[in-house]
């Protein structure tokens, strides 16, 4: 079903849908109609490239905003208009305790517009700006090689006359079409031709030229005047379209043209011949009688033993049938006996291994265990932040100071620490927000405590230090609950029992 748009109604606010994907942005304008009910005004996409690409989540959500602002001004500037979207663009970039750069730009331009954020909620317009994202429409191209023209005049007698032009300057591909257009009217009526039938593969241009279209951009508007000028000079002519298998031969010359451009506008005459060197050697091989033997062997039940080990070929006689038969060995590896739920990757290792092997065996193990239901429920989440994560820094220098004897005392006692803080620190860069010391006898103690209530700053107390942490063995009992976690019953009280197989798994 196709989207249909309508018109703005004057007075209701607009609804502005914005998504933004990995490598594309879409965003969807439309106004709610009835109660319930939503119009779709204009919908937009485009795709990603260069510097952008890198940018946060958070930053391609404002620039999918940015990017509807540029596109749809004219609706954006007469009304207000709701925003959706799966974070606020609005608030990050105000919130920013320093703005320079593109964020200054963004803050300059949020202020010219009635715009309010809505939280996303299921809404509908939310999942077509996704699609939206998800199949963004090209940007605008222009040719960044040498373009080329091809013509082929036809007479009534069905004598062809094939022409190549390469064109000297950059242009966009309309541009080109236009330019052969009238390369060929120029040609067709320096012979005195009075009637025409032109042929072409653009349907732009011929929808154009036969006034079936509006000419909007600006670069085409001298070429569309100039090659209705030379039309008029005939006195019959007829447009048709023609899909582009229909139309090699022109095609082909033009990308010759374009292979053979020269600088010098030196015109080349390239004669177009059918020869064959060497005579037919059909009839020499049919008389040819060729005597063949063949060598049979006694079948070794060692040579594939000693063809896998010396080349890693594998036997012909593959393990895997039919397609049950591979289901059944993928469940038997993921899930089975001292199955560990697996990845995909690591998954087809495993049956590789156990000797199994059939053309997809790559993409059915990454299939398989996306749809593991226990490998999807205790899976490890990926938190990550919408936005740059930022250092918490000091208000003001010397708000906070981190203390350990690092220097030697006359004696480490509470009353030699408590005196340090006093005139090295107090006295000297005045009154400290915070102190962070060790758990040491030295600094907890309670004159460390007066003195921290009569100057009104706070201690904070590092983490004590623990020889029986050890990062390597919590990474291995991390895991080890995960695989648990996949393979114990229900009630996990079976925990015990099946603890074998999740260590022979690992």
């Amino acid at each position: 079903m196709s989207l249909v748009l309508g018109a703005p109604v004057p007075g209701e606010p607009l609804i502005l849908y914005i998504a933004a994907q990995e490598m594309s942005l879409g965003a969807l304008l439309a106004q709610e109609k009835e109660k319930g009910k939503e119009r779709a005004l204009y919908y937009l996409s485009r795709t990603l490239v260069g510097a952008v690409v890198n940018y946060y989540p958070i930053e391609k959500i404002c620039l999918a905003l940015f990017f509807a602002i540029d596109k749809l001004r004219h609706y954006i500037q007469a009304f207000t208009v709701h925003l959706v979207a799966k974070a606020d663009p609005i608030k990050y970039v105000l919130s920013r305790s320093i703005i320079s750069g593109r964020l200054a730009k963004w803050a300059v331009i949020l202020q010219q517009y009635d715009i309010v954020y809505i939280s996303q909620k299921a809404i509908k317009g939310q999942a077509l700006a996704d699609f939206l994202a998800d199949h963004p429409i090209p940007s605008d191209w222009n040719a960044k090689e040498w373009a080329g023209a091809g013509i082929v005049l036809i007479s009534l007698k069905k004598h062809m006359f094939p022409y190549s032009f390469a064109l000297a300057e950059l242009c966009s591909n309309n541009v080109a079409e236009y330019q052969a257009l009238i390369i060929g009217l120029q040609m067709a009526l320096e012979i005195r031709v009075s009637f025409i039938e032109i042929y072409c593969d653009s349907k732009l241009i011929i929808n154009q030229i036969s006034l079936q279209y509006d000419v909007k951009h600006e670069d085409l508007k001298p070429y569309f005047t100039y090659a209705r000028q030379l039309m008029e000079r005939f006195d019959s002519v007829m447009l048709e379209h023609v899909p582009r298998t229909e139309n090699k031969r022109a095609d082909a010359l033009a990308n010759f043209a374009t292979a053979l451009m020269t600088l010098d506008n030196v015109a080349l005459n390239i004669p177009l011949c059918q020869q064959w060197i060497m005579p037919p050697l059909l009839a020499v091989c049919q008389e040819a009688n060729v005597m063949t033997s063949h060598l049979i062997d006694e079948k070794d039940w060692r040579q594939p033993i000693i063809e896998y080990l010396e080349h890693g070929k594998l036997s012909k006689d593959s393990r895997h049938k039919t397609e049950e038969e591979s289901i059944k060995a993928l469940e038997e590896a993921h899930a089975g006996i001292c199955g560990a739920h697996q990845s995909g990757p690591k998954l087809q290792f495993q049956l590789r291994r156990m000797g199994y092997y059939w053309p997809k065996m790559v993409q059915d193990s990454m299939d398989y265990a996306k749809k593991c239901e226990a490998c999807q429920y205790h899976a490890n989440f990926i938190h990550q932040p919408l936005e740059p994560l930022h250092p918490t820094v000091a208000s003001w220098p010397f708000e906070a100071w981190g203390l350990d004897l690092a220097i030697p005392l006359r004696e480490a006692k509470k009353e030699n620490v408590a005196n340090f803080i006093r005139t090295h620190i107090i006295s000297r860069y005045g009154i400290p927000h915070r102190i962070v010391t060790n758990n040491g006898r030295q600094f907890s103690n309670s004159m460390i405590d007066k003195l921290c209530e009569k100057f009104k700053f706070k201690q904070y107390k590092s983490s004590m230090y623990n020889a029986a942490v050890n990062g390597l063995a919590e990474a291995f009992n991390k895991t080890l609950c995960n695989l648990l976690k996949k393979i114990v019953s229900k009630s996990k009280r079976d925990w015990q029992e099946r603890i074998g197989e999740a260590l022979w798994a690992y």
